[in-house]
């Protein structure tokens, strides 16, 4: 008799529908408020107009970040930027320095992190970004993940602004 297994479902069907109704809820509000991750993905392609020469002040900033050994020889100015977008020196900057688009505060006060060592906000900040460097093309991938979309963009922004700046 299929009325003998619906039994205990009618005797509890209340509490079912209350548990169900609780589980609904707090999914959605995980939905809402729950902290989104967001991606800025940007390409670039080191210069090619330098003829591959490593101008006098890229090589003072090369030896300044500690990157001269990694040079091996070569002045081809993508070689570097990886080790250049996660130096300590250009996060460090770019974490501290005041900007108008936080309020005229830094990043690290923006982010909450005023008050942190910045150790602490530079390794966050590397966490943060991925950088990779195609052999074939030469082609420079950056992805940045933050909690703030407009953030994320412009860090990804001043990110290349340091990195051009290095090559120049």
């Amino acid at each position: 008799d299929p009325g003998r297994f619906l039994r205990p479902l009618r005797r509890h069907g209340g509490a079912l529908l209350i548990i169900l109704a609780l589980a609904l809820v707090a999914g959605l509000a995980h939905l809402l408020l729950a902290p989104r991750a967001w991606t800025v993905r940007v390409s670039i392609l080191p210069p090619l107009d330098k003829g591959w020469e490593l101008p006098l002040g890229g090589l003072s900033e090369t030896a300044a970040l500690g990157l001269l050994p990694l040079l091996g020889g070569s002045a081809d100015p993508g070689l570097l930027a990886p080790e250049v977008l996660l130096s300590d020196r250009l996060l460090r900057k770019v974490l501290l320095e005041e900007d108008p688009a936080y309020g005229g505060g830094s990043l690290a006060s923006f982010l909450g992190e005023e008050d942190a060592p910045a150790e602490d906000g530079v390794r966050r900040l590397r966490r943060a970004i991925a950088v990779h460097r195609s052999g074939r093309t030469g082609l420079i991938e950056v992805a940045l993940t933050l909690g703030d979309p407009a953030a994320a963009e412009h860090l990804a922004s001043r990110l290349l602004e340091e990195l051009d700046e290095y090559w120049r």
